[in-house]
């Protein structure tokens, strides 16, 4: 009779638990322990409480629901809310006798993450869903470069040790030498061999058949068996003005079939060129363009901070080039990666006033809190030293961030303020595609169409200026003419010699100039040689280029001999480096 007694009183409990979950604090049946419900957070508050509480103890929008399609489990904080907010359920929670045990508290916790995902999907607009799904696709797509197969496939097709060596002779041309790390420099080397040496751009393929280049798109379909292996996801179609055949163009997305087809759009570059990063130990995200363009983010440990990489346009550190070059009118760019999901459209933007108004496809509280939430899943597989590592870079990250807003908010309006420190490779339009394609979407730059009037305006100017010249080749060979027939006074055979005398003269006078300045130069570099290879001999030297010198650079001690040559050059061109007084007998003797 007891044992039929408790069944009883368990199944009672679970019938009223049913009944009772959206009008009942789930404390009461769940204790403390956190559980996976919808979530609502106080707006003065910052407590986190749950639906019943809110529907029986808060006034209409003083909390606000946190939708997420991977909700964070949480017990409901009520009890800890402030006046007015006075939990109604708070002595029956911490009673007890609701507390629900085993079989019964996984019915109750099933019931509460069924009711959860109901709401959701209905609190949740269709746009709203449609960009959870995209976030959550370009989230998983991202892990396909952590497989060991992908990254082995990317290896094989990377020359290391070529681009190493390229790498390294960079790295001493620049001004001053090996101003960059090796990592850095390895891959401004990965860029420019990825660019034009390995991927190439595809605005219509030949045909498969004759080999024809004039093909013309004419649809698309579904991919078949052996291309839904390489995650195709639409293929184009193209038939050829030669054979009237059709030839088919996958838009493949597993990175390791893109080393071997080695062509395609900025959708296969940069998931190519993502995944050879990624196999060589860089951190990379892989960065959406919401107005359809994708690139890559390589974290710079010698900068610390994300560095934008476009391998379409082998750019390195241009992130302004799509608003200001291509003109584009951006509204949403999240990077991915396997540990982080952010949102790094400030950086994109110095009108970030305009472009929060095209943002309007959800709520950029839901944005946020989603990104904060699906960010929070990726970094709960890692280890605390890389959640605190992470934490970090993400403050300085978003201190920049503020910065640029804060900075530019006064500059919205105006064009040449804004533009004040644009490189010179941000102002370009996009180099890859089809001209008529760039201009169709809009992306081939005001500054490319100003080259070109500039370039046709030169041409006809050079035109003219022929045209002039000829003429007065014409006019002259008839002068000649003229002074020919004519006898010559003895007086203008006098001066034509003195001219002739004074120009002789004058190119002596230049040759002595010109190698006065290279015995000069060669005196300043023997000298500046020596400074660096022996020193001057004075201990209580402060020269920070002088070998004798305490301060000597310790980047100068371990350089061999062409280097040490290089430098020497170096600092003979900036003109305004320090000579030791007593360096010109020791550069004698070397």
């Amino acid at each position: 009779s007891s044992s039929s007694s408790s069944s009883s009183s368990s199944s009672s409990q679970v019938a009223r638990v049913v009944v009772d979950l959206a009008s009942v604090c789930s404390r009461v049946y769940c204790g403390d322990e956190r559980v996976e419900q919808l979530g609502f957070e106080v707006v003065n508050g910052g407590q986190v409480v749950c639906r019943a509480c809110v529907a029986t103890c808060f006034v209409p929008g003083s909390a606000k629901p946190r939708l997420s399609a991977s909700p964070t489990p949480f017990a409901c904080e009520c009890h800890k809310c402030p006046s007015p907010h006075m939990c109604l359920f708070g002595g029956r929670a911490d009673g007890g006798y609701d507390r629900l045990y085993g079989g019964a508290l996984e019915q109750c916790k099933r019931a509460l993450a069924d009711a959860n995902a109901q709401i959701t999907r209905r609190l949740m607009s269709g746009s709203m869903q449609r960009m959870a799904a995209r976030i959550q696709s370009h989230a998983r797509q991202v892990m396909i470069y952590e497989r060991a197969d992908q990254q082995a496939a990317a290896r094989r097709a990377i020359p290391l040790e070529k681009l190493r060596q390229r790498a390294i002779d960079t790295a001493k041309t620049r001004d001053p030498p090996f101003c960059h790390s090796e990592e850095d420099e390895l891959l401004i080397a990965l860029l420019h061999w990825f660019k034009h040496e390995f991927f190439a751009w595809t605005n219509a393929p030949k045909c498969q058949h004759c080999g024809s280049e004039d093909t013309h798109g004419t649809g698309a379909t579904h991919p078949n068996h052996e291309e839904q292996q390489w995650l195709t996801g639409t293929v184009e179609l193209y038939t050829c003005r030669s054979c009237a055949r059709v030839t088919r163009f996958p838009r493949i997305n597993l990175p390791s079939k893109l080393m071997e087809t080695r062509n395609g759009r900025c959708g296969e570059w940069a998931n190519a060129f993502t995944l050879c990063a990624r196999s060589l130990g860089f951190e990379v995200r892989a960065v959406f363009d919401w107005t359809d363009h994708v690139w890559a983010e390589v974290w710079s440990e010698q900068e610390r901070r994300w560095v934008h990489c476009d391998p379409c346009e082998n750019i390195r550190d241009g992130p302004l080039v799509y608003e200001i070059g291509w003109q584009k009118k951006l509204n949403y760019v999240i990077a991915f990666s396997k540990d982080e999901v952010v949102d790094v459209t400030r950086r994109y933007t110095r009108k970030w006033n305009e472009v929060k108004q095209r943002r309007t496809l959800c709520p950029e509280d839901w944005l946020a809190n989603y990104l904060a939430a699906t960010d929070a899943s990726r970094r709960a597989s890692c280890s605390p030293e890389r959640r605190r590592e992470l934490a970090k870079r993400r403050s300085m990250e978003l201190e920049f961030f503020v910065r640029r807003q804060t900075g530019n908010e006064k500059d919205d309006d105006s064009e040449s303020k804004s533009d004040g420190n644009v490189s010179e490779v941000e102002r370009l339009g996009r180099q890859t595609g089809s001209v008529a394609w760039r201009k169709a979407r809009g992306e081939y730059g005001q500054q490319q169409q100003k080259q070109k009037q500039n370039q046709n305006q030169k041409q006809q100017q050079n035109q003219e200026q022929q045209q002039k010249q000829k003429l007065q080749q014409k006019q002259q060979q008839k002068q000649q003419q003229k002074q020919q027939q004519q006898p010559k006074d003895q007086n203008d055979v006098q001066d034509q010699e003195q001219k002739k005398q004074e120009d002789d003269a004058r190119c002596t006078a230049t040759k002595k100039t010109t190698e006065q300045r290279k015995a000069e130069t060669k005196a300043r570099f023997v000298k500046y040689l020596a400074q660096l290879t022996k020193g001057c001999g004075n201990k209580a030297c402060r020269n920070k280029h002088c070998r004798s010198s305490s301060s000597f650079l310790p980047k100068l001690r371990n350089l061999d001999q062409k280097q040490t040559a290089v430098f020497a050059i170096h600092l003979c061109k900036s003109g305004d480096k320090e000579l030791c007084s007593a360096i010109n007998s020791l550069a004698e003797r070397v």
